[in-house]
């Protein structure tokens, strides 16, 4: 398998190095993802993925904030417009046509609310069970075995699927036992090294047919600096920015900032003694459980993106910058790849645009739990944009797994 050096990774996303950009985390992500990549063997000859993606659409355009894997999302709004389970009958749906059983590893206690969740009695009509997360792996080998077959290029010939609900599908352990049973395919096998990294996610956007479809980005060294702002917006040119954990989900540590802000909302993150300084202020008040969490994180590295809205969208008279989540999936079977679009949600912040005394925070982070409609019309247009792009970043990532390609 052909490698990447560090070195020209870090030339790649950034540019000439500078006080705010750490080489030693591209170094590390690059020999943990390739550590990953040799528990795959013979390579990727067959795929099922499912992923949301958060993202802005403004004027026709999408811009990607992140994926996720589909499995570990609650789809809480889609549930309180559409019915409980509803997105996982539409997974259920386009499953059934691969004829291969699912094997669900969630939590130990199994509820009535987790069954009507994930929609059990459609898991079980396909011949499906659920386990105890990894403990219970081994007892796939005996429940597979009247499927084995001797060719496992082709979906159809695999003996099982394995899907994780709140464990990364690129965990070493599950690589592992995927290596040891290649009858068995893995659930976003080929996405989850990519997608469970943010900064990962934007790599794969560095090309220049994919850069459009998502924001400007810098890799930033967790330690404050007083020339940290400047620096940030001399490379980025924004007027506002979002700044993420490179690892978090759910919206965890997630923080806006207006450039004329950037400096005092870095230094609430990243100073503790000008944290002190900033208590009693508006901007520390506002968004104090994030600001914590920065102090909290171990953490050595976060990322500042430039942020970009959406269409506006009036609620009760009231303006709001939503975010689209996309669901969808992608499967690669002899060679070919297929999209397959489950359903898409707004989700709204908690503010309006217009409310006073708040963050930008409160007024541009939008809430799972908080949904609306999408037109029609908007639907369409959003797939017509990853129907150009989406496919072939997929392949991107196969190829990257397989050493056919590099970064």
């Amino acid at each position: 398998m052909r490698k990447i050096t560090a070195i020209t990774f870090l030339v790649i996303a950034v540019g000439s190095a500078s006080a705010t950009i750490e080489s030693s985390l591209q170094s590390t992500l690059m020999s943990k993802l390739y550590k990953k990549f040799s528990y795959y063997r013979s390579g990727i000859k067959a795929d099922i993925s499912w992923l949301i993606a958060d993202l802005k659409f403004k004027d026709g355009n999408v811009k990607i904030c992140e994926f996720g894997e589909g499995t570990r999302s609650r789809y809480k709004g889609h549930d309180a417009m559409h019915g409980k389970g509803t997105m996982w009958r539409f997974f259920w749906n386009y499953f059934k046509q691969f004829n291969v059983p699912p094997y669900y590893i969630g939590p130990a206690v199994f509820s009535a609310d987790d069954r009507q969740e994930i929609r059990y009695e459609q898991l079980s009509a396909l011949g499906g069970k659920t386990l105890y997360r990894t403990a219970e792996l081994a007892h796939v080998a005996t429940l597979r075995n009247h499927r084995k077959k001797k060719h496992t290029l082709a979906l159809a010939d695999h003996a099982g699927l394995l899907m994780f609900r709140h464990i990364d599908a690129s965990g070493f352990s599950i690589l592992d036992f995927k290596s040891r049973n290649p009858d068995l395919l893995v659930l976003n096998a080929a996405v989850a090294p990519f997608v469970n990294s943010k900064y990962l996610t934007n790599i794969l956007f560095l090309e220049e047919k994919y850069a459009p479809y998502k924001p400007k980005f810098v890799l930033c060294k967790k330690e404050y600096s007083s020339n940290l702002a400047a620096e940030i917006h001399k490379k980025l040119q924004c007027e506002r920015y979002v700044i993420k954990p490179l690892y978090e989900f759910k919206g965890r540590g997630i923080i806006m900032a207006d450039q004329q802000d950037l400096d005092t909302v870095l230094q609430c993150m990243l100073d503790k003694n000008s944290l002190q300084e900033q208590k009693n202020k508006k901007i520390y008040s506002n968004d104090r459980e994030l600001f914590d969490f920065w102090q909290r994180s171990k953490k050595q590295h976060f990322l500042v993106e430039e942020y970009c809205p959406s269409n506006s969208m009036t609620i009760k008279d009231s303006l709001y910058d939503p975010t689209m989540r996309l669901v969808f999936t992608l499967h690669y079977d002899q060679g070919q790849v297929h999209i397959t679009y489950l359903d898409a949600f707004w989700k709204i912040p908690v503010k309006s645009l217009d409310r006073e005394n708040c963050s930008l925070t409160q007024r541009c982070k939008s809430k799972g739990t908080i949904p609306a409609k999408v037109s029609s019309e908007d639907y369409e247009q959003v797939k017509k944009q990853f129907d150009a792009f989406m496919p072939s970043l997929y392949k991107k990532m196969i190829d990257l797994i397989n050493g056919d390609v590099t970064f």
